[in-house]
């Protein structure tokens, strides 16, 4: 089965939605589970485990909510994007209860992650490689995914999210890359992910998808997701 793990992007204390990227004009989300944007009351409704939180204020200025995050923590078992570029912000993650999320579009180098696979374990460490327009976003990595895939398996990488930040909020996604992939661990897709996209998805190595729009609209059946 292909599990759903739910997705929420936060931004200055409220959950927040937007389309492609656009941080700037992401807006309070609407969402089936809550008539209001907190996260916590939000985290509380949602029918699944697993909880993906991208903290737009650590990837865009460096100032993670680490209260919130605890918070959420307490509720869902988390994986957390907090915007980490250097080793020193992996020191946010020290006393947090949670998958360290480390994406491409942020760090600085791979130096910083083999660092946080010595100081927190490979089991907790996951690294999203971001993409737009089917490129990686990275200073360090090749722009193909596959390629970036395998030079982060073979640098003892177990976990990876492909997220194609161009079709975030989009209802559309193309990841027919997947079928080059050899496998060397946990994959996990994010970005305009749609209930129809489980019939391809059950035939894939993909092992979880990360959603959001779908789910907060209320168009995802949680018994077709198999989760």
């Amino acid at each position: 089965m292909v599990e759903v793990i739910a997705v929420l992007d936060i931004r200055g204390g409220v959950a927040v939605a937007g389309k492609s990227g656009r941080r700037e004009e992401y807006k309070p989300l609407k969402t089936v589970f809550s008539e209001s944007s907190n996260p916590v009351e939000i985290a509380a409704s949602l029918p699944y485990p697993r909880l993906y939180v991208a903290d737009l204020d650590g990837i865009t200025s460096s100032r993670p909510d680490i209260e919130l995050i605890k918070s959420l923590s307490k509720l869902k078992d988390l994986m957390v994007d907090l915007g980490v570029r250097g080793a020193d912000d992996l020191n946010f993650f020290t006393n947090m209860d949670c998958d360290i999320v480390l994406g491409t579009e942020t760090v600085t180098g791979m130096e910083v992650i083999t660092e946080a696979i010595q100081r927190f374990g490979g089991g907790r460490v996951i690294v999203s490689i971001d993409m737009k327009n089917g490129a990686v976003l990275s200073s360090f990595l090749p722009s193909h995914p596959v390629d970036a895939y395998e030079v982060l398996a073979a640098a003892g990488v177990g976990r990876v999210i492909f997220l194609d930040i161009s079709s975030v909020g989009t209802g559309k996604s193309d990841y027919l890359f997947i079928k080059d992939l050899n496998k060397a661990g946990e994959i996990l897709l994010g970005g305009g992910i749609t209930a129809e996209d489980f019939g391809w998805l059950k035939g894939s190595p993909v092992d979880g998808v990360l959603v959001g729009t779908a789910m907060h609209r209320g168009e995802l059946d949680v018994r077709q997701s198999g989760s």
